[in-house]
């Protein structure tokens, strides 16, 4: 099929160029390994994970000395946001219940959300 300009239009494409629904102008993608954080977990992991562990101490060393955002990295790798699923209809005793079981479980050592520790 020929466009309007009278360049052949490449299979999968509409009249307009661009792709039908489903059909992808690169079907086979980038090559696994190749993008941008396969690249720094494979530097990181060299000689046993050293660099890695390197980069661990050093956010903890940050955190400690005040730094926030290494704090916040930290800390979200270690308790992970709590998801609390509210609608329009939730009673305020609800939610005052929900948090105070969260409260609970993290004063008890097991993680604001079940199966977090």
């Amino acid at each position: 099929m020929v466009q309007g300009n009278g360049k052949p239009q490449a299979a999968g494409r509409l009249t307009n160029g661009q792709f039908a629904p489903g059909c992808s102008g690169n079907p086979k993608g980038s090559s696994r390994g190749v993008g941008l954080m396969s690249q720094l977990n494979a530097q990181l992991d060299l000689d046993d994970g050293k660099l890695r562990w390197r980069f661990i101490e050093r956010t903890i060393e940050l955190a400690l000395e005040g730094d926030s955002a290494s704090l916040k990295i930290l800390w979200d790798r270690l308790e992970p946001a709590v998801n609390v699923n509210l609608n329009h209809n939730v009673e305020p005793s609800e939610i005052l219940d929900t948090l105070a079981q969260v409260r609970a479980r993290v004063a008890n050592g097991k993680g604001a959300q079940p199966g977090s520790h």
